[in-house]
């Protein structure tokens, strides 16, 4: 597809909503942006682990819906069928946007009775689907814009042009994500992730992935959602907050364990391992062999919580730049 000037400032614009706006807010405003360039009467987008999930309003996020339409579909046990049918299509055609009439194969849109208890009375006649699914950690982003019988069909350009959008929304939503875990204060015991209403991780800082491994919370990628509700731990301190209308939870880790502070010497270390110098070059430089800067190294990362020195480099450039901002 053509890259037209417009279709480039949109998919810019949507990398500087990523880096603007906080989360909770994310999705509305992509979807705003979004109905100057391809207009929709309205909008569905869930962000879940599950193909065979029944959504409501907690876990879904709507963007100019009409009153009661989730709760209408949700009372006809045909429809919330025919709903799960058409994602297990959708499962079987990742990445692909496609209509409303691909979606009820041998069957006339207009016979099913998604359509005749649901679409019709709602005005929803005509719609795009894309499902799309992170390798990485099994979410699966479903967006469906939506139009009446007066707005009319999506063309053929309009399905085009979803369908080369698609990539760059669930981008900038993983950047958004990821932005969302920056800190206002020094505080380099606490860790962020975001789940899904089952557990299933969408996105997490490295600490936080180790802080629940130690404390066993979390399997193969999915927090124990029933055990953070409890929330009775000795040394940890959770803290959740739904995301309104999204199906999203934000966690927060705190680990509250008494740890060894960083001598002058780590400091040191750290200092020089933030400027990018490999383990010989700061051992040349403190005048020590590299076994034992790599040992030094090893305690950094136990101290922070993390696995890797690209990962203490992030905590160290946070803490620096705690320093600066608040003079500690």
């Amino acid at each position: 597809m053509k890259l037209t000037p417009e279709l480039g400032l949109f998919i810019k614009d949507l990398y500087n909503i990523a880096m603007e706006q906080p989360l909770d807010l994310f999705k509305k405003t992509v979807l705003e942006r979004l109905d100057l360039f391809l207009p929709v009467d309205s909008a569905i987008w869930v962000s879940i682990s599950k193909v065979k999930s029944l959504h409501n309003h907690n876990d879904t996020f709507t963007y100019k819906q009409p009153d009661g339409c989730l709760d209408n579909y949700i009372k006809y046990p045909e429809v919330c069928n025919q709903v799960e049918n058409m994602g297990i299509l959708l499962f079987e055609n990742l990445n692909i946007t496609m209509d409303l009439h691909e979606l009820t194969p041998g069957k006339n849109w207009q016979e099913t009775d998604l359509y005749l208890k649901h679409a019709r009375k709602f005005d929803q006649d005509h719609a795009l689907i894309t499902m799309t699914k992170n390798p990485i950690n099994n979410i699966l982003n479903t967006i469906s814009f939506n139009r009446g019988e007066v707005s009319g069909e999506f063309t053929a350009q309009e399905k085009a042009i979803k369908q080369f959008i698609m990539p760059h929304i669930i981008e900038s939503f993983r950047i958004n994500i990821l932005n969302s875990f920056n800190r206002n204060e020094s505080d380099n015991d606490s860790y962020r992730a975001v789940v899904d209403k089952y557990g299933q991780l969408i996105e997490a800082e490295e600490g936080f992935l180790t802080l629940l491994n130690t404390f066993n919370l979390i399997n193969n990628y999915q927090v124990d959602m029933s055990k953070i509700i409890d929330n009775e731990f000795n040394g940890l301190k959770l803290i959740t907050n739904n995301l309104k209308g999204d199906g999203l939870r934000y966690i927060e880790a705190i680990d509250l364990r008494e740890k060894p502070k960083l001598t002058e010497r780590k400091k040191q270390i750290c200092r020089l391992l933030a400027q990018g110098l490999t383990d010989k070059e700061i051992a040349k430089e403190l005048n020590v062999t590299s076994v034992t800067i790599s040992k030094h190294l090893q305690d950094v990362n136990k101290i922070f919580n993390v696995g890797s020195r690209y990962q203490a480099i992030s905590c160290i450039l946070r803490q620096q730049w705690c320093e600066i901002q608040h003079g500690v």
